[in-house]
């Protein structure tokens, strides 16, 4: 009996390793505003997440992942992982997850619209002015 519930455990911590390789699933910010949502979609499909990330962590190739410490919390861990494909991330230490506009908006503390003329601005220039 005992053997099978340490053969349960380790098959859950394969499954739980597995999808750490899975992009997370995120709840996408869409204003009722048209303009505003329009401005959000094109910010999603033009500006990559690692571009943005790079300006605050180091970050290293695993896998199909690039994996840092994460820009949210001060851990030495490199438990912030980016998934360049879905161009989101997700932190197994503290939790956050997003895409480009939720990382911008809670990293700097701004609004949507503040977040959407840096990712614009960024896109255009390659520089985030007034973030640290």
């Amino acid at each position: 009996m005992r053997n099978s519930n340490i053969r349960r455990e380790v098959a859950e911590r394969k499954d739980d390793n597995n999808l750490a390789d899975q992009p997370p699933s995120i709840r996408i910010l869409r204003p009722a505003d048209k303009l505003l949502r329009r401005r959000a979609e094109a910010v999603r499909r033009t500006v990559r997440l690692t571009d943005i990330i790079a300006n605050y962590s180091d970050l290293d190739v695993s896998g199909a992942l690039l994996i840092a410490q994460c820009p949210f919390h001060n851990d030495p861990a490199r438990s912030f992982a980016v998934y360049p494909e879905a161009n989101t991330y997700r932190c197994t230490a503290c939790g956050a997850v997003g895409d480009v506009l939720q990382f911008v908006m809670d990293k700097e503390s701004m609004t949507l619209g503040q977040a959407l003329d840096a990712l614009e601005r960024f896109h255009t220039i390659h520089e985030l002015y007034g973030t640290s």
